[in-house]
């Protein structure tokens, strides 16, 4: 998504609206996070004294499994962000400042990231999740299974003698 900033540059426009649909298809972030639904964007960029303001909201779902019970959930995503734009840079690693290149300014790669940035590291299905069997696998969601859930790692062994 790129977008001419020349009439707000000049003076000549004081707001500049964009919208578009963004669409990765079932490009896998981490192989665990899926872009299977559209990617709305809407973009407002104003001139505030001569100083370019970026505003942004992103809207999606995310396809994803449940960190405890593996079931493919789809979860809403929505990203309200806002920068400062400008053509010169002073500082290099300065924070929240787009570059502006020729008068436009490609928003693709920004968008692209700031989804990256806002996905949560985990997503449940329900926040009562029961999760799998760690014996044999099944959703405890569904069935309850009757497997006897005894420690199977030696190390414990010795802390359930205590028990006893």
């Amino acid at each position: 998504m790129k977008l001419n900033l020349s009439a707000l540059l000049r003076g000549s426009e004081k707001e500049l609206f964009a919208t578009t649909v963004l669409q990765y298809g079932d490009i896998a972030l981490q192989e665990e996070y899926l872009f299977r639904h559209p990617i709305n964007v809407q973009v407002r960029v104003e001139n505030r004294a001569g100083s370019l303001k970026l505003f942004a909201a992103i809207d999606t779902q995310l396809t994803v499994h449940c960190a405890r019970c593996l079931q493919e959930i789809d979860v809403p995503l929505s990203i309200d962000f806002e920068s400062l734009l400008s053509e010169k840079l002073e500082n290099e690693d300065a924070e929240n400042i787009l570059p502006i290149h020729d008068a436009t300014i490609d928003l693709e790669e920004i968008l692209y990231e700031t989804i990256i940035l806002h996905v949560e590291p985990r997503y449940f299905c329900d926040e009562d999740c029961k999760g799998l069997c760690p014996v044999c696998g099944r959703n405890l969601n569904e069935n309850a299974c009757t497997c006897k859930n005894e420690a199977a790692d030696p190390r414990l062994a010795v802390l359930k003698q205590l028990l006893k």
